[in-house]
Order: structure tokens, then sequence, then C-alpha cells
């Protein structure tokens, strides 16, 4: 059986978290960006100490590991230190990608990036696919499941590119826009289509 590898993405909200519970439950392989990112981000971690040589000990809980919620509200406020965030992260996460991929001999792995097409991730791959939901149910669960303000929300949603952007790009859809059921169904659906010869 040959190899193929997917790159998974969505948008904050759209379910793409869902997608990858369901693909694990399906035994696929799956590798998460955000994973990486957070193990990175950890104390010892490489970004963990990028980070504070960037940003100082104000970063810093007094546990010493990185405040995410001062760092997060610093990156979503600024452009300018959101790119800088993921200049540190970033090569961390593609080495880490790179690997897997090398010592993945057959069937199908997918790689769950959020900022698969605005970082490039998406060269790494095979083909695409797009988590899909409208913008009014994505806020409502953002509202709802997360807790999170009207601004919150909106200004995350703001600082990634427009679902609909991503859509057009994506080799595949995957679309998540009605019950938990009906994605059960779109996911076995989309592994019968590009299951692998």
């Amino acid at each position: 059986m040959k190899k193929q590898v997917i790159g998974l993405t969505g948008g904050l909200g759209s379910g793409k978290s869902s997608v990858l519970a369901l693909l694990k439950k399906k035994g696929v392989a799956v590798m998460d960006a955000d994973a990486l990112v957070h193990e990175a981000l950890a104390p010892k971690g490489r970004g963990h100490r990028a980070v504070v040589q960037w940003l100082g000990p104000s970063v810093l809980k007094p546990d010493g590991t990185l405040d995410r919620v001062f760092l997060a509200d610093r990156v979503f406020r600024n452009f300018k230190t959101r790119r800088k965030l993921e200049s540190l992260l970033h090569p961390l996460v593609r080495g880490q990608f790179q690997k897997r991929i090398a010592g993945h001999r057959t069937g199908l792995l997918v790689l769950d990036v959020p900022l698969l097409f605005e970082a490039g991730f998406n060269k790494m791959v095979d083909k695409t696919v797009v988590v899909w939901a409208p913008q009014k149910e994505r806020l409502r669960r953002l509202f709802q499941g997360r807790g999170m303000s009207r601004n919150d929300a909106l200004r995350r949603l703001a600082a990634q590119w427009p679902l609909v952007q991503k859509r057009r790009l994506a080799d595949e859809v995957i679309d998540n826009s009605g019950s938990a059921q009906d994605l059960e169904k779109n996911v076995e659906c989309f592994l019968r289509k590009i299951e692998i010869p």
C-alpha cells in the first residue's frame, strides 16, 4: 500500500479537532501541529527558551511556564508580534513533520495544521483538506463551547485567512455545518474518496 500525506486545516470553530478525533478513532495516523507547539513551549522546550529570550521574563508565570493568556493577548493584538512568534515556532514544527513523513512508510498520514496554507505547510503534503462550517455557526461554537467574548472571537478569526479562501485552495472539503452524526458520515465519505489503491 502506498503512503499518502494529507494536510488538514480549517478555521477557529470549524470543528477540525472533531474531524481529527474521528480520524484517530478510525485508525488513521495523525500528527498535530498544535501539540508540537505546546511541546516546544513547555519548560526546557526550544520554543520556550526562544520566547523568553525574545519577550523577557514577564512572559513567565511564577512556576516557570509561559503565561499563555498573556502571550495570546499580545499575539492576537499585533500582527508583527504574531509573525515573530510564528518565525520561532514554525521551523520546529516543520522539522518534526519532516521526520514523521520520512518515517511513515505506507497508508494515510494526516498532518493537522491550522496555518496549512498561510505558513506554506501545504507544500509538504500530497493533498489538502479543509474542514468547513459557516461563520455564523463557528461564532456560535466559540461563544457557547469556548466561552469567548464576541470581540475576542472576531479578533482571532481575523488573524486567520478567511475559511472561504482556504476552501478555494483545498483539494477536498469536509462539511461540518450539521450534526455530529452528519460529520461522521462526511469523514467516512472523505476516507472512501481518498482511499489509497
